[in-house]
């Protein structure tokens, strides 16, 4: 065992001796600074900054999207009772993400519900919601409800009218 290990540390020394020292005293120097420069101190991270989103809503996008938020509780509630709320407290109970909110973004005041609905005689479709903030065009974002059908999935959306589509609409009659 013992000329083993003798062989081998010649057989280093011989390898190590064909290196030109200056080339072996600079590798070596290499691997100290090297050494060196991973044990110094790290730099403080700077504070993170909020990230800031890469778009922002308008009012008018976010309602929107709490319209569509509604129209889907709505969608909910329709499939599991076969009608419509007979009053926005209703819907709560089909909040699953408990994300509903009922105010308008643009000013603040609540969506109007209409339970019966707002028919018009070139639709079957009703408005069953919609923003009274007035949209830039004078028109409104809406949700709007198709038949409720047995057994069929109610699929409402939400959609923005111009102002003379939206007059066209009237209470539904009792």
């Amino acid at each position: 065992m013992s000329e083993i290990i003798a062989t081998a540390k010649s057989l280093v020394f011989r390898a190590f001796s064909c290196v030109p020292r200056l080339a072996a005293r600079i590798f070596f120097v290499l691997i100290f600074a090297c050494w060196l420069a991973g044990c110094q101190p790290a730099q403080p991270a700077p504070p993170s900054q909020p990230s800031k989103p890469r778009y922002s809503l308008s009012p008018s996008d976010d309602s929107v999207l709490r319209l569509g938020d509604i129209s889907d509780a709505m969608n909910l509630f329709c499939s599991h009772t076969g009608a419509l709320p007979k009053e926005v407290a209703e819907l709560r109970r089909a909040d699953i993400g408990g994300r509903l909110d009922f105010t308008s973004p643009i000013d603040g005041q609540p969506y109007v519900y209409v339970p019966g609905g707002l028919v018009s005689p070139d639709s079957p479709d009703r408005i069953v919601m919609y923003d009274a903030a007035r949209l830039a065009d004078g028109g409104h974002w809406c949700i709007i409800m198709p038949p409720i059908k047995p057994g069929r999935v109610p699929a409402s959306i939400v959609k923005q009218l111009s102002p003379a589509q939206f007059n066209a609409y009237k209470p539904a009659a009792p």
